[in-house]
């Protein structure tokens, strides 16, 4: 049997701060309270408990629509829910696809109101992929802005036509059924649909607002991807809390508008990004007055860096404290670490940090054994707020690495696929992963997916995707291909370029393309990643490349 850390005691080293944040060592009686909004799945009663509190507040601004006051937004998100109910398919779940952050919020809202199932689809991803999605998962019908491009054969429900209304329909959704579908990469080189009840949603939003203590005249600025987990649950705690949510489109506003937009709003007081997020925004001439009134900030979706720490620490205003949180698309927050001040770190990596509330871990050796104390072992988790599981074809399914935990009645199991251990401290310190999925930018990608839009092209022979790491930023993602016999890569590679911006979003887009007479191998025959790494890392790799633009923030 593994041994089970529970969750800890703080963090050492804390200090008694300006900030409202809690402390990791107040996390664990939020756990009732987390547990009770799970329990009762009511999410239109606390979000009408947030309306009464400050009807006429400023709920959600996205730099792009007019802000929206939550009294506003209750009634849209209500008309929503009534739309979907009258016009969604009985019993299936449907997609969600919005033009901008803040139209996608309220319907998001709406879906969880009317107690739907949904898969949260992004409005900037290629047509390609949205449509590989929607077939993935068996989405028959969309809930969609007009102009927005929809698979042939697909139901609209057009989003436009829903009217405000002043109450909710009735939703006899319970806490345990499916509530949203998140796309993520998967291994087999098509995307998969990850499903979480409502009561993990609510469980994790509860947790959230207790420890930012979110209240009315807080502004959150959530920089994460709006069809992520971390992202909607970021969203949930602060609308439900009584914060303005600022939810800007980066990709079509730029981070010097991000923060205009949120001066307009009088400021940030608390504030989540992803480390390389953070690098660029912390460096803005404008983000000194932005982050002026700042609580608290949160980096995750990718490791943080020791060499960011100090850097971050000393841009941020004083008294801001700074979160490092670990989780996953199936566990929206399994560690947490705050950073205590002067820190300094032992290693490239900050730690992980202890468990969250509501989950315990062990770490196992490849037999399914617990390891040494600081020993490297794979990180598995259990708990009763984990994902269902997939959603394929329509339907809710459960592979082997997430499903029910035979020693711990209604939890659930999840072998998370990244290697860890235990620090003498008792925090946990993340290693990389077992598997082949990495995390550029908060984003989840396994170079599968990228490798099949390659290989899909009749001119390719073969092709490989690697993530060479970089000691102060995240990883970069680099590419080879072998041409069939008589194929010119001069012709080859800019076409495969096209392929690739047309089928998947620019967070999966390689850094370089490389033409190659063959790909290295180990002796057994599998692919030599580190030395492919290492060969497409060079400046000059191969006697053809195609390098991508570089991403714009």
């Amino acid at each position: 049997m593994p041994t089970w850390q529970k969750t800890g005691a703080a963090d050492g080293g804390d200090e008694e701060r300006p900030s409202r944040l809690r402390p990791p060592a107040e996390a664990d009686p939020s756990a009732l309270q987390a547990e009770d909004w799970a329990a009762s799945a009511d999410i239109a009663a606390l979000l009408a408990r947030a309306v009464r509190a400050d009807p006429t507040g400023i709920a959600l601004a996205d730099g792009i629509d007019p802000p929206l006051d939550r009294k506003t937004l209750w009634r849209v998100a209500c008309g929503i829910a009534r739309h979907v109910q009258a016009a969604a398919p009985p019993g299936a779940a449907i997609g969600l696809v919005a033009a901008t952050e803040s139209r996608a919020a309220a319907a998001t809202l709406g879906c969880l109101i009317a107690g739907l199932p949904f898969a949260l689809l992004s409005p900037r991803d290629p047509p390609g992929r949205r449509a590989a999605i929607i077939a993935g998962c068996g989405l028959g019908t969309v809930l969609a802005d007009p102009g927005l491009e929809l698979p042939e054969g697909i139901g609209r429900i057009d989003l436009g036509a829903a009217t405000p209304a002043e109450a909710p329909p009735a939703c006899d959704s319970g806490p345990d059924d499916p509530a949203v579908i998140l796309p993520t990469s998967g291994s087999t080189g098509l995307p998969k649909g990850i499903v979480h009840s409502r009561r993990t949603l609510l469980f994790r939003a509860e947790q959230l607002r207790s420890e930012w203590r979110f209240a009315p005249g807080d502004r959150f600025l959530a920089l994460g991807p709006g069809n992520t987990i971390g992202s909607l649950v970021h969203g949930l705690a602060a609308l439900l809390g009584g914060a303005l949510l600022i939810k800007p489109d980066l990709g079509r506003l730029g981070l010097g508008e991000v923060l205009a937009a949120a001066q307009r709003q009088g400021g940030v007081t608390g504030l989540q990004a992803v480390p390389s997020l953070l690098r660029a925004l912390l460096a803005l001439p404008e983000a000194a007055a932005a982050f002026a009134p700042l609580r608290a900030c949160q980096a995750s979706g990718e490791p943080l860096l020791a060499a960011d720490l100090a850097a971050f620490q000393a841009a941020l205003p004083k008294g801001c404290v700074l979160v490092n949180v670990y989780g996953l698309t199936e566990a929206p927050g399994l560690l947490r670490w705050v950073a205590p001040p002067d820190y300094r770190p032992d290693g490239a990596q900050v730690p992980a940090g202890r468990p969250l509330p509501g989950h315990a871990m062990a770490l196992l050796d490849p037999a399914g054994r617990p390891v040494p104390p600081g020993a490297p072992g794979e990180l598995v988790v259990t708990s009763r707020f984990l994902a269902l599981g997939d959603w394929q074809a329509g339907g809710l399914v459960q592979g082997a690495r997430l499903g029910p935990d035979p020693d711990a009645p209604g939890a659930r199991r999840l072998l998370t696929g990244d290697l860890a251990r235990l620090r003498p401290d008792g925090q946990y310190e993340i290693l990389g992963r077992i598997d082949r999925q990495i995390k550029i930018n908060g984003r989840r990608i396994d170079p599968s997916e990228i490798e099949a839009v390659l290989r899909d092209d009749p001119d390719v022979h073969a092709a490989a995707v690697v993530a060479a790491p970089r000691a102060d930023a995240p990883p970069r993602l680099l590419a080879a291909v072998v041409p069939r016999p008589g194929i010119a890569p001069a012709a080859l590679l800019p076409r495969l370029r096209g392929q690739l911006r047309a089928a998947l979003p620019a967070a999966m887009q390689p850094r370089r393309i490389a033409a190659l007479p063959e790909l290295p191998s180990l002796p057994g025959g599998k692919l030599d990643a580190a030395a492919l790494a290492r060969l497409l890392a060079q400046e000059v790799p191969a006697p053809a490349e195609v390098l991508a633009p570089r991403p714009a923030l």
